[in-house]
């Protein structure tokens, strides 16, 4: 293998010195190299011709195999050390109720897939509970609704954004409506998740109506999507809802898009982890779930809406 790579370095320079700076070794060892290879193949790879080599016909044809055989090489290299450094252990993860019916499932199995040895230990709940069991210690990563977050203990990486949809009775005067403007929610009671200071859901949605010039009028607060949908579906009144509660098989209720020419009804989602947890597979989980969130789609914020919304202040890693 080393005798192909010292081949590969020169047929790319064309030149002996060149490749063996490259290769960090001296010019009279690099040419004793090739000139075995070439007696062991029995041809001629290269015409030696000042002021450059050039590689000859069987010397074209050679390098495409080496380059292939090296590449397969440094492959089967990687996977079998991936084997070896295989995690173990369990990874403890909360996410809000919305990931449960798709994002997260999909997320555990393809992680599941390439991890088998690693317990999976899922928990839903709300943002506010999700950061405070990771600050304790007792999650390992969250998935939660956060912004307004400075927490030097805690480190946030965006999952994507979502866009927000309104649920409505079934018998609502909007019902049959595709989309609807927010003004034109003016008069309807809401159902809303609680409000708490820097996480959630319902405070994201407060704060995003109050850039409309909207005050929704709140009769009644949950922290579990199905209870909010059943008060919707028995005529309470509507809610804002992330659009994967579409999942969530409910009779009696419609889904209406939302007009939004500020482009702000997208709320992020994070994972979160504690920068004190020593726990290795916390970063693999992150990294594949970034590669493969099926339910997220990926959201650039507008200049307009950025400087609009509160602003997010995370740690990213790419």
């Amino acid at each position: 293998m080393k005798q192909l790579r010292q081949f590969i370095q020169v047929a790319q320079d064309l030149s002996f010195s060149r490749a063996a700076q490259r290769l960090c070794i001296s010019q009279p060892p690099l040419s004793v190299s090739i000139r075995k290879l070439e007696e062991s193949l029995g041809v001629q790879l290269f015409v030696r011709e000042r002021p450059k080599l050039r590689l000859t016909a069987a010397g074209e044809h050679f390098l495409k195999q080496a380059k292939q055989i090296v590449a397969q090489y440094d492959s089967a290299v990687e996977a079998t050390r991936n084997i070896g450094k295989e995690f173990q252990g369990s990874l403890r993860i909360a996410f809000l109720p919305s990931a449960a019916f798709n994002f997260m499932p999909r997320i555990i199995k393809r992680f599941k897939e390439t991890h088998p040895r690693v317990q999976i230990i899922p928990t839903p709940n709300s943002s506010e509970h999700i950061i405070s069991a990771v600050r304790r210690g007792e999650v390992d990563v969250g998935l939660a609704v956060t912004f307004h977050s400075d927490d030097p203990e805690l480190t946030f990486v965006s999952a994507g954004f979502e866009k927000i949809m309104l649920a409505v009775p079934a018998n609502h005067r909007f019902a049959d409506r595709k989309k609807i403007s927010i003004p034109q929610l003016k008069g309807d009671v809401f159902i809303s998740f609680p409000r708490r200071k820097n996480f959630g859901f319902g405070n994201y949605i407060m704060t995003m109506c109050r850039h409309y010039g909207f005050y929704p009028e709140v009769v009644m607060e949950s922290a579990q999507m199905q209870t909010i949908l059943a008060l919707v579906a028995s005529g309470i009144g509507v809610a804002f809802v992330p659009a994967t509660s579409m999942s969530f098989r409910v009779d009696g209720i419609r889904y209406i898009e939302i007009s939004d020419p500020k482009d702000i009804l997208n709320y992020e989602l994070s994972f979160v982890y504690s920068r004190a947890n020593a726990n290795d597979v916390i970063r693999a989980f992150i990294h594949e779930a970034r590669r493969y969130s099926p339910s997220i789609e990926p959201y650039e914020i507008p200049t307009v809406a950025a400087a609009a919304a509160p602003r997010l202040i995370s740690q990213r890693i790419a």
